[in-house]
């Protein structure tokens, strides 16, 4: 019968993966406490963003000429609208109104307006409607989203078919006010501004100081 110390030399013998099923080495426990740390940092930076950022997807877009990211005077230049002050008219009443900052005059590009003043040949345009222009909030302002409105058909079949080859070729697109909206949106560009004015308004806001009241109690 073998002794105490013959155990032991036998115990040493044991290959490593025999000694215990639970043991790590502790190289291997380092770097996952180091991931996990980083882990941890990135989940707290993440859960700090502000709510209104948008999925990471349809990062960029160019139709027609226009291109996110571009200034609002680069968009002026597509639609070949002039510098300084011009004249619009009411949708509904038909009254002129001038307008000279540039989102205002290169917010949309109405197709029928256009035409009524001689300036295009709607043909050209068809089957579009118009289209509008949103820009970020910095200076100069970037175009970051703009909406393409096209005419709908009066057939049903031939509607439904118009609007599912939109979404195919430009995204998001819906029916709404006899005419088919498709969205076009830089959402990384959005992302950027929102987490820029964010962190300035963080800076810039007062802060509150808040305490308990003498007496109240919690339970």
């Amino acid at each position: 019968m073998p002794g105490p110390h013959q155990h032991q030399r036998y115990r040493e013998r044991l290959p490593a993966s025999s000694r215990s099923i639970g043991y790590v080495p502790r190289g291997i426990l380092a770097i996952k406490v180091g991931l996990l740390g980083i882990l941890l940092a990135t989940c707290m930076i993440v859960s700090a963003r502000p709510t209104l950022v948008l999925p990471l997807q349809n990062q960029t877009f160019e139709f027609m000429g226009f291109t996110s990211g571009m200034t609002v005077n680069e968009v002026c230049d597509v639609l070949g609208i002039p510098d300084g002050e011009i004249t619009r008219y009411h949708e509904q009443t038909g009254v002129p109104y001038t307008v000279s900052a540039p989102e205002e005059k290169c917010g949309e590009f109405d197709v029928y307006a256009q035409a009524t003043q001689g300036l295009i040949d709607p043909k050209e345009y068809e089957p579009f409607i118009g289209f509008r222009f949103y820009y970020t909030p910095e200076d100069p302002s970037r175009l970051w989203k703009m909406t393409i409105h096209v005419a709908v058909e009066s057939n049903e079949i031939a509607r439904r078919a118009k609007l599912e080859a939109m979404k195919d070729l430009w995204g998001y697109c819906t029916l709404a006010e006899q005419q088919i909206v498709c969205r076009l949106r830089d959402n990384g560009l959005f992302n950027e501004v929102v987490n820029e004015v964010y962190e300035k308004s963080l800076q810039v806001l007062p802060k509150v100081t808040r305490g308990q009241n003498e007496g109240s109690t919690t339970d």
